[in-house]
C-alpha cells in the first residue's frame, strides 16, 4: 500500500452548505452544513540513552493554522541508569512548555499533565474575524520540540519515550470552512 499526500484541509461530511433553518429543536436532516475537519497525528520515538539534559529534540512541524487536539507523551521503556528524576516539556524554541508542561517521564506509562489556560489557548489560538474559534498555531508552520531534563544522573542503560500530537488541519488563518460556496 502506498502513502498519498493531500495538501490543504479536508472537510468531510454529507452537507457542504446550510440551506435550511437551525432552531432550538435542531435542524432538518440534510439542510445544515455538517462537514468537519479531519484529525491527523504525527508521532516520534526517542531513545533517551545518552541524551543530554535540557537539549531540545525535534518532534515535528505543525502546518499553519493547525488546531491541536492533544499532546500525548508515553514512556515506553522506563528510564534507567544513573537517572533518578526526569521531566519533559513539549513546545517551541521560544516557549519550551507551550504545549505540554514539565511532567515526569521516569517510569513507563502514559503521562497525564494538567494543562494551563495558556497552553489550552496555544492549542486553539486566539480568535480572529476569519476564525472565531481561534487561529490555531498561527499563520506559519510551527517547529515543535521536546526538552528532557534530568535533575540527577542520566538514562545510561534504557529509556524510550513516544510523543504523539493530534491536530485538525485548518486553513493558514485558522478558518475551518470557506467563507462562501
Amino acid at each position: 500500500m502506498g502513502i498519498a499526500t493531500h495538501l490543504g484541509p479536508w472537510l468531510l461530511g454529507t452537507v457542504k452548505e446550510t440551506t435550511g433553518p437551525v432552531t432550538a429543536a435542531g435542524a432538518a436532516a440534510g439542510l445544515v452544513r455538517n462537514t468537519g475537519l479531519t484529525t491527523v497525528a504525527q508521532t516520534v520515538k526517542f531513545n533517551l540513552v545518552g541524551a543530554a539534559t535540557a537539549v531540545a529534540l525535534p518532534v515535528c512541524a505543525l502546518p499553519a493554522g493547525a488546531h491541536i487536539v492533544n499532546v500525548i507523551v508515553d514512556t515506553l521503556v522506563t528510564l534507567s541508569g544513573t537517572v533518578t528524576a526526569a521531566t519533559l516539556t513539549v513546545g517551541t524554541a521560544t516557549t519550551a512548555d507551550l504545549y505540554f508542561p514539565s511532567t515526569t517521564i521516569l517510569t513507563a506509562g502514559r503521562q497525564a499533565p494538567t494543562l494551563t489556560a495558556t497552553q489550552l489557548t496555544a492549542y486553539a489560538g486566539i480568535a480572529s474575524t476569519a476564525s472565531p474559534n481561534g487561529v490555531g498555531v498561527g499563520p506559519l508552520d510551527v517547529a515543535v520540540i521536546a526538552t528532557p531534563t534530568f535533575t540527577t544522573g542520566s538514562p545510561s542503560t534504557a529509556g524510550i519515550i513516544q510523543i504523539t500530537i493530534t491536530y485538525l488541519v485548518a486553513n493558514p488563518d485558522g478558518s475551518t470552512f470557506p467563507a462562501s460556496a
